[in-house]
């Protein structure tokens, strides 16, 4: 008689014990089987005509800052953490790409205070994807958005994976009339 009340208290123990150990070491255990333990949170939805999420190669391109302030570029400009600390970890660097790289940093920086749309910083973070271009087509799947991009391989691999791109160096070409008077 007493050893059914004894095994539902060793259940019980057991279960208990289990419970504050998973919670204690979630992140290990969520980083094993290859996940974040950061939700991918949302002030507000987006849907993919609300926003831009901002790819390296187009902040140092020259093209973004004249089209966004001449109004094609009226929706959120996202730009995540993972991307500044790629442009800083070129800005640092002494060559061509370095001095493209601080252009780029300048130009968010501009954009964040003088374009018509709104510049955000995400601090979402894809740990279970290493490549920076990988996290981009990640993230911008997860958030529904359009990705804004000069690499045109990563645009294919974007496109094939369902994930809308712009490209601001052809569209920019797109806009200049074919015969100059």
């Amino acid at each position: 008689e007493i050893v059914l009340p004894a095994g539902g208290l060793i259940v019980w123990l057991s279960m208990y014990l289990g419970f504050r150990v998973a919670a204690r070491k979630s992140e290990e255990l969520f980083a094993m089987a290859g996940l974040s333990t950061r939700p991918l949170v949302r002030a507000r939805p987006y849907d993919d005509t609300e926003g831009f999420l901002v790819d390296s190669s187009a902040a140092m391109d020259g093209q973004l800052l004249p089209l966004s302030r001449s109004g094609l570029f009226r929706d959120d400009l996202l730009v995540p953490r993972f991307v500044l600390d790629e442009l800083q970890g070129m800005a640092d660097a002494g060559d061509e790409r370095g001095r493209r790289a601080r252009r780029g940093l300048e130009t968010l920086e501009l954009l964040k205070h003088e374009a018509p749309n709104r510049v955000y910083v995400l601090d979402d973070e894809l740990p279970e994807v290493a490549e920076v271009d990988a996290k981009l087509v990640a993230l911008a799947r997860r958030l529904q958005l359009r990705l804004l991009t000069n690499d045109i391989n990563l645009a294919k691999v974007a496109e094939i994976q369902g994930v809308p791109t712009v490209i601001p160096r052809r569209l920019a070409a797109d806009l200049v009339p074919g015969v100059l008077a």
